[in-house]
């Protein structure tokens, strides 16, 4: 069952997240400082420690067998690893061999009950039928192989409320979550809701958790179109991606008819740039570069339009109509080039051309972005002052047509952290969750929580974004370990020598990964992002290669998390002071 195709009533909302309170921790017990996904996971890089060669063979970060000769210890399951693949004819997770179970395509037995979340207590869930007699000794066969499934669902993560939100996030009913969109709206006001029904309480301006703001959402029904007038009058019309590309700077706009200026050399480039022409320089990429900066139009600043020649000769593929924009104020403004290929191409090169013009049909409308934003105050008189922050976008971006990508699995594992470390009762410090919304690029809201920031942000002690953790790279195999990367700080690394199965990303992608944590940073707030693992082949065609989403390995990413940042928490995992201004290892 796909995420697409998880039930939900269309126009409803799931119901919420059960209460911590309602669901106790059990008396008197000390509560584990890791979850069992996490403790399996250290287990496995423990046996591949031990046998070097096992891991060199598995590749890294994939669970390593145990060595050889070595007999299962009673306190370790002898089955897979949870992610791992079952050998032919063995019971996958909540299956026995007598009564196989369909699968999902999010990893789940369906129809099967869900697990409460880890450092619960586990319902029981006895069967109301009596047992058949003829079953008796076949399950007394049946005992190990039962045992040892009993004990890898015991270590494995389950998250009812984590495929709850995806639920909800990936629903038709929110129509992608698009930014300035009534299911982008819907789905703050539902994550504000969850958040409030964990015990968390409000920071915005206003009172609640929703920090609402102006904006102006801007559609454009059709493709562009480029008009151009020959010498005898005539127009030729270019079509998108066909004939022309385009490179847009700043806002949008439709042009009048531009007298096209062609330069060859530097005394015909004039010393003052015309926004009612368009500048068609003939020369080398050194040459525009040089002329222009000579004149002080940087990158063609001043004209109406910058004409350039493509570098095919032929026409390419159609084109639709641009993505949806959400603009929050006045942007810089630049020169938009035009990209010329095919006929078009030669014939602005052989001067068949005397004026183009460029053609934009957009619709406006007013509306309000909201950040949800809240905290979760701390126990301790003098700690409580300290915070942890953790960010994630939960808009969609136009285009995107799985969570990974939009930010829904994102925001869905952060809502899932926030409810795993509520249910643990008050820590020392305060713990603030931050859900933005914006363009991709510049996310608005979380320039806006900078600019503008509830509380006094030389109170931020670590910062932790989350991005891209939907699907890991399928050239990494099931991997059981998280991704971590700082700006101006190291706390990836700390973490991993703590004991947790995260890891520092490869330095020739470590700079791609590190997203909005850039914004915190050059705000003098050390940040880290938290991603899947992928390689550098593949995070050229990020979000391309489309499948169903990850379920086990985002309930292994919210355990990890959610040990991290219980840790931060309450002191058990020391970070050494991090200076603003001073880089860390990455």
């Amino acid at each position: 069952m796909g995420l697409r195709s998880l039930p939900f009533p269309e126009g409803r909302w799931p119901e919420p997240f059960p209460c911590p309170g309602a669901m106790p921790c059990s008396s008197g017990a000390r509560t584990e400082r890791f979850g069992p996904c996490t403790r399996a996971a250290l287990r496995s890089r423990s046996s591949a420690e031990a046998d070097p060669r096992a891991g060199k063979r598995r590749g890294a970060g994939c669970p390593s067998p145990d060595p050889a000769g070595e007999e299962p210890r009673s306190d370790r399951s002898p089955g897979k690893l949870h992610g791992q693949r079952s050998p032919r004819g063995a019971p996958r997770r909540g299956q026995s061999r007598l009564t196989p179970a369909p699968r999902s395509r999010m990893g789940g037995a369906a129809g099967a009950p869900a697990a409460e979340p880890a450092g619960w207590p586990s319902s029981p869930h006895p069967s109301s039928e009596p047992m058949h007699p003829t079953l008796a000794p076949f399950l007394l066969l049946l005992a190990p192989v039962l045992g040892s499934a009993q004990e890898q669902e015991a270590a494995t993560p389950t998250a009812p409320g984590l495929e709850q939100s995806l639920a909800f996030l990936g629903s038709k009913g929110l129509e992608g979550r698009i930014a300035g969109s009534e299911g982008c709206r819907e789905a703050a006001e539902w994550i504000a809701t969850r958040l409030e029904e964990m015990g968390f309480e409000g920071l915005a301006a206003e009172g609640g958790m929703l920090d609402a703001y102006p904006a102006q959402r801007i559609e454009y029904p059709s493709a562009p179109k480029l008009l151009f007038r020959k010498k005898d009058g005539t127009i030729d019309e270019g079509r998108f991606g066909v004939d022309f590309n385009l490179v847009v700077r700043g806002e949008v706009h439709s042009t009048d008819e531009l007298a096209i200026r062609r330069v060859t050399r530097l005394s015909e480039l004039p010393v003052e740039a015309s926004a009612q022409s368009a500048l068609f320089l003939r020369g080398s990429a050194k040459d525009r570069q040089e002329w222009l900066g000579i004149r002080g139009q940087g990158d063609g600043e001043g004209w109406g339009l910058d004409l350039r020649l493509g570098s095919s000769e032929e026409q390419g593929k159609p084109k639709g109509p641009p993505e949806t924009r959400v603009l929050y104020g006045p942007e810089d403004e630049g020169c938009e080039i035009v990209y010329l290929r095919g006929p078009m191409r030669e014939a602005l090169l052989w001067k068949g051309y005397t004026s183009v013009q460029l053609v934009f049909d957009e619709r406006r409308t007013d509306v309000s972005e909201s950040t949800v934003i809240a905290a979760l105050p701390g126990a301790d008189a003098e700690l409580a002052r300290e915070v942890v922050l953790l960010q994630a976008g939960y808009d969609g971006i136009p285009g995107a047509r799985t969570a990974d990508t939009d930010g829904g699995s994102s925001a869905a594992v952060l809502l899932d952290v926030a409810r795993r470390v509520a249910a643990r009762g008050p820590a020392p410090r305060t713990l603030v969750v931050l859900f933005t919304s914006g363009t991709p690029k510049v996310r608005r809201g979380l320039g806006r929580f900078l600019e503008e920031p509830p509380f006094d942000l030389e109170r931020l002690r670590h910062v932790i974004t989350l991005a891209e953790l939907g699907r890991p790279g399928r050239e990494m195999g099931a991997p059981r370990y998280l991704w971590m990367t700082g700006v101006r700080s190291s706390l990836g690394e700390v973490l991993r020598e703590s004991g947790l199965p995260i890891r520092v990303p490869p330095r020739k992608l470590a700079k791609r990964l590190r997203g909005a944590a850039v914004a915190f940073a050059q705000a003098g707030h050390p940040a880290n992002r938290a991603v899947a693992p992928y390689s550098a082949e593949s995070s050229r065609n990020r979000g391309v290669e489309l499948g169903p989403l990850d379920l086990d390995y985002l309930a292994f990413v919210s355990e990890t998390l959610g040990d991290a940042v219980v840790g931060l928490l309450t002191g058990e995992i020391e970070v050494p002071e991090e200076t603003p201004g001073k880089s860390g290892t990455r």
